[in-house]
Formats: structure tokens, C-alpha cells, sequence
């Protein structure tokens, strides 16, 4: 199911997005579930907070006292993985939202037509890169592996440490493991990182790139050196990344 996000500060808009969503979505066979945000602080609220993670985020560009793109810029921040979509009444901001890699940029009045286009963007560009489907709460996430820095096991399940912050989830990290992909490795029991993101391997630890260290599985130390070196050959030509 998709989350999505409709931020506006005109109710009549709000209620009419919404339902044009449902219609293209459904056109589509998609699930989806809006919520409606009249504000851009009280979405950014939720987002910020940790509570609230979307798919897709829908602004309106003219929006007071925080802008639909004061609102992108943060959400970026927060949430990398959220397509942002900007709906407007003039073309006078679209540059400014290409910036920001927007996903679709809408004018008013918006029809079906180009929600379903949206849509179609949307999972045009998620099929591209590698997900993983994880349950934070009653929530479910999906993140991009490559924005994955790290996994260790805590508090009974895992802390996911990503670009744009940490994330908890009950699921064990070995669970999680046999789905990341041949770019994690198993540093030691419970601590698993994404190779990109590991700055050197030294005899004995591991130095990621935001320098926490962290000690080689004793049992597993050569073949964990042999991985990485590996890595280095296969996918960044010989040279440390």
C-alpha cells in the first residue's frame, strides 16, 4: 500500500486531490492511503518526529508561513525516499522544484489524468532500485537498500541505521540480512553494514565513514577482510571508496 502525503492550505484542494488520487489509483490497481495535512508545519511535525513516513508527499508551492518547497527541503532531510510532488497554480517555481529532484510538478487545476501519470512515475522510478518492506510499529516502511548505512541488533530487534536517520523495527537483523544483497557484510554477530559506506578494514575492525569503529568478528576476520577486498575489485575498480 502506498502512504501518501497531501499537504494544502485550501480545504476545497485538499478533498479534491485526494479523490482524484483514489480515482487514478484505483485505475492502476493500486492501494493507497492519503492523509491530509493543512499546513506544511503539522506534516513536517509528523515527519520529523519519526511517526510518519510516506511514498509520495503532495505540496501545494504557495503555502504560509512555511512554503510547499521550505517543506520539501526538510523532508529531504528527514525523509529521502519520499517522492515529492509539487502542485501549483503557476510554472514560475518548477526549476526550483527540479532542483530538489521532484517527482512530478502539477498545476491547478490538476484532473486524474496527471495523478495517474504521478503515480505511474512513481513506480516507474521504485522499480529501478532495490527495496526492502519492513514493519516500523503499525507502519510499513520501504526503504532503498543503498540508502542503508547499517543494522545492529537492539532492543529486540534492529536499529536500521539510514542516510536520512535511524529507524527501529522489531524484525530480527538476521532476518533482515537475507534480503539486503551481496553489498552488506557481517562485521560481527548482530552488525551488518553496507560495504559502500565502510571507509577501511584494518587487521582487526571495521571503520565506517562516519568513523565508528567497530571490532571483527574474531572467528570471522579473514573471511570478512577477503569480502571486502573483493568488493573493492569487483565494484570500485581497486580503489577504496
Amino acid at each position: 500500500m502506498l502512504k501518501i502525503a497531501i499537504c494544502d492550505d485550501e480545504p476545497k484542494d485538499l478533498e479534491t486531490l485526494r479523490a482524484q488520487l483514489l480515482e487514478a489509483a484505483q485505475e492502476l490497481g493500486l492501494e493507497c492511503c492519503c492523509d491530509l495535512f493543512s499546513s506544511a508545519a503539522e506534516l513536517l511535525a509528523g515527519v520529523e518526529g519519526g511517526q510518519k513516513v510516506y511514498d509520495i508527499a503532495l505540496l501545494d508551492i504557495y503555502m504560509e508561513p512555511v512554503s510547499g518547497l521550505e517543506a520539501a527541503k526538510r523532508l529531504l532531510c528527514s525523509s529521502p525516499l519520499t517522492g515529492l510532488v509539487f502542485v501549483t497554480a503557476s510554472r514560475l517555481h518548477a526549476v526550483d522544484a527540479f532542483d530538489l529532484d521532484a517527482l512530478h510538478y502539477l498545476v491547478k487545476p490538476t484532473d486524474s489524468v496527471q495523478l495517474k501519470n504521478m503515480l505511474e512515475r512513481y513506480l516507474k522510478k521504485s522499480r529501478r532500485k532495490k527495496s526492502l518492506e519492513i514493519r516500523i510499529g503499525r507502519d510499513l516502511v520501504r526503504l532503498e537498500l543503498d540508502s542503508i548505512l547499517y543494522l545492529e541488533s537492539a532492543r529486540n530487534g534492529t536499529d536500521i541505521h539510514t542516510a536520512g536517520g535511524m529507524l527501529h523495527t522489531s524484525i530480527p537483523t538476521g532476518t533482515l540480512a537475507r534480503n539486503l544483497g551481496n553489498d552488506f557484510l557481517k562485521i560481527q554477530r548482530g552488525f551488518i553494514v553496507n560495504m559502500h559506506f565502510i571507509d577501511r578494514i584494518t587487521s582487526d575492525s571495521c571503520v565506517l565513514k562516519n568513523d565508528l569503529t567497530i571490532l571483527l568478528s574474531r572467528k570471522d576476520k579473514k573471511a570478512i577482510r577477503t569480502a571486502y577486498r573483493e568488493f573493492i575489485f569487483n565494484v570500485t575498480g581497486g580503489k577504496e571508496p
